[in-house]
């Protein structure tokens, strides 16, 4: 036997048991040896974990790999020996949690479960959201888990063309909270002239409206049946580690709508799967109507086939010892961060016939211990309380306390340069400025927090050498001072300290990173970086397509290329000379006085724009009515042709320096302008536009041409 799968639920409404019978399935067609052991309908969560290690003996053999859930810790009494590969598929701890946020957790449960990671040979992710969302509410994971997706189960029985859709919008899944029923109820009063349908077990819920369908799906061929008379299925959970409703749609070639910090978000993207921000009850109507309005034909096979041929490699590599992760998975660009997604979820209504003396009455019978801990009794018998006095040493008063004396002010004429000469103060600073999410040591894997919470578009990141905290500190203070500012507000700056050998390659820095922390890395919109080794720079301008680095150099050693970064201000007293063409964008200043000033000039300038207009840099300056059909929000800029098109070119040198003689006019976007102010300002003076296009289209920007 090469493979056994454990499955504690055993029902057709389980997410589980459904990718149990699908990687079943998926492995048996790589030619393994797989098996299934799966709860009895009879029987109870205790006499599985009981019965479990002698199935396991019965069948499996030295060198089998043991697949189980984290959640219901099933796998307690396998002996130590077994090879153990615990996946993530949501603990039912953190489904709780979601639906009651003040309800007691159940702390032996979730140890039991972090007990059973902790000994695992093997520990995989269906998705970067199921790592995040375990890491951040149960508990630590080995660092060495890997992501890889889920199967899509096969179509069975097949696909009917005869089959024509008599339902607009499905819901298929358990009618619970937990699933979003009150998002769909409320998705079906804001599209009415839709047919929204219901597919859960076999009798209709008692809170359905009249106006929604119910369809039988308590068996796998009814859940085919209703997903063949479907449009489209409509996910609106609270949460979904990957959700096999989606798999399950899509290998029967109908596209789902869901919110986009859902896990099965990274596997696809539009016509697939259309993300709606969370909680935005207009933009998932919107998603629903686009979805349903569009006449894309695309082929949801090409998909199924790519996520099982990289459920069964990565599958093949953890039996062989070799643990790999996915490089398919990855999230939506407008994804919000997962922690801010469940701070604003909506509060669950609770039942109209739950009274306020019912709902602590309940408590009282479940937990007497919370229920007097939250009693309003409790908290007036605390106030009675005598407190004991307190010695002075141990815990002053605060008129006993050594006020902080306030600081000297600053000489008005003091340049900057000297203030980031000086050396550290002896005595420590109560706080530094900024806030610290990382450090990048000479070795070991990179371990980075979550960064600084800030306006959309403008998360700040300052990158500085560990033995000279106060350059950086100085420079956030100033950067703090300017008040019509505030994405440069000390609270809103990130802090990352770098240590590495000078010596070391941006291939060797890159592979100390992993996905979890180069999808924080991707959540920095700017990245200043302060005399960073060029390796450096080059690593992290790697984690993230969208990220915006501006390298400050102090000094001439060690100094980055135009490829290196997107910005760069260099202190030279000796070539004051303002901007350079070979960078997208470069200023040289004379000294460091004038460095805060600059860096807050090139944020605001390349930071989002609400309104962002097309600026002509090339031609004669005629109005131009068509300007106002060009999609901005698809194309960042408009090339117009004199004559006919250039010849095929075998390069895309030869192709550009064919193009830029037929240019007879070129607008770019204004965030465009500012990005590449650098490269903009030659064309501006007659000069040749082919280094502004092959930087723009190097960095993914598309031009309209005419």
């Amino acid at each position: 036997m090469d493979y056994l799968l454990v499955d504690p639920f055993g029902q057709v409404t389980s997410g589980v048991t459904s990718y149990s019978l699908a990687a079943c399935d998926s492995l048996r067609r790589l030619g393994l040896k797989v098996a299934m052991i799966t709860r009895r309908p009879d029987e109870s969560i205790e006499d599985m974990r009981r019965r479990l290690p002698g199935e396991v003996e019965r069948l499996a053999g030295p060198s089998t790999l043991v697949e189980a859930p984290e959640t219901l810790a099933v796998t307690r009494d396998l002996p130590s020996g077994t090879r153990l590969h615990i996946r993530l598929h949501g603990s039912r701890h953190f489904g709780a949690w979601l639906q009651d946020r003040h309800r007691p957790r159940d702390e032996a449960g979730i140890a039991a479960e972090q007990h059973e990671i902790g000994r695992a040979h093997h520990v995989s992710a269906p998705s970067l959201a199921a790592l995040r969302s375990h890491t951040d509410h149960m508990g630590p994971l080995p660092e060495a888990t890997t992501i890889h997706p889920h199967p899509c189960p096969r179509p069975d029985p097949p696909v009917s063309a005869d089959v024509h859709p008599d339902v607009d919008v499905l819901f298929l899944g358990r009618w619970q909270d937990l699933k979003g029923r009150s998002f769909l109820l409320e998705l079906q009063r804001r599209l009415p002239h839709r047919r929204f349908a219901v597919a859960c077990g076999e009798e209709r819920p008692a809170s359905l409206p009249a106006s929604i369908r119910h369809l039988a799906a308590a068996t796998p061929v009814e859940r085919a049946a209703a997903l063949d008379r479907c449009r489209l299925v409509v996910l609106p959970s609270l949460f979904e580690t990957v959700s096999m409703v989606a798999l399950e749609a899509w290998s029967r070639s109908r596209p789902v709508v869901a919110w986009n910090h859902l896990g099965i978000a990274e596997y696809a993207g539009s016509p697939f799967l259309h993300g709606a921000r969370p909680w935005r009850m207009d933009d998932l109507a919107r998603r629903t109507e686009e979805a349903l309005e569009s006449s894309l034909c695309c082929d949801f096979s090409f998909l199924t086939r790519s996520l099982d041929w990289d459920f069964q490699q990565s599958t093949r590599a953890l039996i062989d010892g070799q643990p790999l992760s996915s490089t398919r998975l990855r999230p939506p660009a407008d994804c919000a961060d997962l922690a801010q997604v469940l701070d604003t979820m909506p509060a669950l209504p609770h039942p109209d016939t739950m009274h306020l003396f019912q709902r602590r009455m309940r408590k009282l019978l479940r937990d007497p211990a919370a229920y007097w801990r939250d009693s309003a009794l409790r908290r007036q018998l605390a106030r009675l309380r005598p407190r004991a006095p307190s010695t002075p040493t141990a815990h002053a008063s605060i008129e006993q306390r050594p006020q902080p004396q306030p600081a000297a002010p600053e000489p008005p004429g003091e340049p900057v340069v000297a203030l980031l000469a000086q050396s550290a103060p002896t005595a420590p600073a109560l706080r530094r400025p900024g806030v610290a999410i990382g450090h990048i040591g000479p070795s070991g894997l990179v371990k980075l927090k979550t960064p600084a919470k800030g306006v959309e578009g403008w998360r700040i990141a300052l990158l500085h050498a560990h033995d000279q905290p106060e350059q950086a500190d100085t420079l956030i203070e100033h950067l703090s001072s300017f008040e019509d500012f505030a994405p440069t507000r000390a609270d809103r700056i990130s802090v990352i300290s770098f240590e590495i050998d000078p010596h070391e390659s941006s291939v060797s820095l890159i592979n100390r990173i992993d996905q979890k922390n180069k999808e924080l890395i991707g959540q920095i919109d700017h990245l200043v970086m302060l005399d960073a080794p060029v390796a450096l720079a080059r690593a992290l301008r790697c984690c993230s397509p969208r990220l915006r680095t501006l390298m400050i150099s102090t000094h001439g050693d060690d100094l980055p290329g135009p490829d290196d970064a997107d910005m760069h201000v260099c202190i030279d007293a000796a070539a004051e000379k303002g901007e350079s063409a070979s960078w997208r964008r470069e200023i040289t200043i004379a000294s460091a006085d004038r460095l805060p000033l600059t860096v807050m000039r090139l944020l605001r300038e390349t930071g989002p724009k609400s309104l962002d207009m097309l600026l002509q840099i090339l031609g004669e300056p005629v109005f131009d009515a068509a300007l106002h059909d060009v999609d901005t929000r698809r194309f960042q800029g408009l090339i117009r042709l004199d004559g006919a098109p250039p010849p095929p070119a075998e390069t895309m040198h030869e192709f550009i320096a064919a193009l830029c003689p037929r240019i007879s006019s070129l607008y770019v976007s204004e965030s465009v302008y500012m990005r590449y102010r650098s490269l903009c300002a030659p064309i501006e003076a007659g000069g040749d536009p082919a280094a502004l296009i092959e930087a723009c289209l190097h960095d993914g920007v598309l031009f309209d041409v005419a």
